[in-house]
């Protein structure tokens, strides 16, 4: 019977999509990797700082989710203090159709800080006084849609309210989107544009912002030159197929088995390194795959062992491609920190 292999006895009279979704929600593996990144990330996330726009990149599966939402949480746990919010996760949503805007991420925003009445947020409207046109609320439309612009005031009102130091985006490449250009002259100055909000947002917001997304996403950053100069820059690396680097993934393995919810057979650390070698290198896709695994053991009722990983792996052509451009994209990535550190020394040295 499934219960017999369920190690958690509180988790004993749950669905097996509840048992998954426990793992998949609760475990957090503390590794070498995880570690060096939420220290860098915790050091730079300080709106003091000048540059107070972080970029967090890396390859998909490595663990920038996990990252970003961990901060947020530490934030608001380290300040408990009524209308206190100071940290928040967000997940950039890709447009149904035309360019990213901030009203919807603000309207989230807004219901995470448990803002009351946030879908009520009244529109600004232009009125004419003496003369002059100004930019008021409009009391009279309580009944309206709230405008992006209302929003994007109000979250922008209540994070200094609410001393929010810390706002997280997670899959940021899509505050770029800007739907259809004519021209690729167009394209470049509608993603300058989305770069110059962005900026702006992180000059006059008293919180730093922390962009997480894959080199697609770098490489955006680098469209407008000022965004680029203004941000700082933290590469979360897969683990490198060297002693080292397997050492470390290994360890981290250790720590999801170890919090499997159901019985695991010796077979599937025993394969740690097949296991490596298909999540090339990155925690979170290891993590993928004993999900999976941890739903199929539980049809078969049997412990989790390595076969029932291998049908979550990747084929072996995909995994190739996938393989070239994480490579492609850290050597991108540290090119630009290379250069950057090349800058600051021929600067100290005039």
């Amino acid at each position: 019977m499934t219960q017999n292999i369920i190690r958690i006895p509180q988790l004993r009279n749950f669905s097996h999509d509840e048992i998954v979704e426990h793992f998949q929600t609760t475990v957090v593996v503390d590794h070498a990797e995880s570690r060096r990144v939420q220290e860098k990330l915790e050091n730079a996330a300080n709106p003091q700082f000048h540059r107070k726009l972080i970029c967090l990149v890396g390859p998909t599966g490595v663990g920038k989710s996990v990252a970003m939402r961990n901060l947020a949480k530490k934030r608001c746990a380290a300040d408990t203090a009524p209308f206190r919010h100071r940290g928040i996760f967000l997940e950039a949503e890709e447009p149904i159709r035309g360019q990213f805007n901030f009203g919807p991420m603000a309207l989230e925003a807004l219901q995470q800080m448990n803002v009351p009445l946030a879908e009520r947020t009244l529109p600004f409207v232009s009125r004419d006084a003496g003369g002059e046109s100004l930019s008021t609320l409009a009391i009279e439309g309580f009944a309206r849609k709230p405008g992006d612009d209302a929003l994007v005031r109000r979250w922008h009102r209540e994070t200094i309210e609410r001393k929010t130091d810390v706002i997280c985006i997670d899959e940021a490449v899509h505050c770029f989107d800007i739907g259809r250009a004519k021209t690729q002259a167009d394209k470049t100055l509608r993603l300058k544009a989305q770069a110059a909000k962005l900026r702006t947002m992180s000059n006059k917001w008293p919180s730093a912002f922390i962009l997480g997304g894959a080199f697609d996403f770098f490489d955006m950053t680098l469209v407008s030159a000022q965004l680029a100069r203004r941000s700082l820059v933290i590469l979360y690396e897969p683990y490198h197929a060297d002693q080292k680097g397997i050492h470390e993934f290994t360890l981290a393995f250790c720590g999801l088995i170890e919090n499997c919810p159901i019985e695991v057979n010796d077979d599937l650390l025993d394969n740690a390194i097949e296991v490596f070698l298909n999540s090339l290198g990155c925690v979170g896709i290891a993590a993928g795959f004993m999900n999976y695994g941890i739903s199929a053991a539980l049809r078969d009722a049997k412990p989790l062992s390595i076969a029932h990983l291998r049908p979550a792996y990747y084929p072996k052509s995909q995994l190739m491609v996938m393989q070239e451009e994480q490579q492609e994209g850290v050597q991108r990535v540290k090119a630009h920190l290379e250069a950057g550190e090349l800058a600051v020394l021929s600067t100290k040295t005039i």
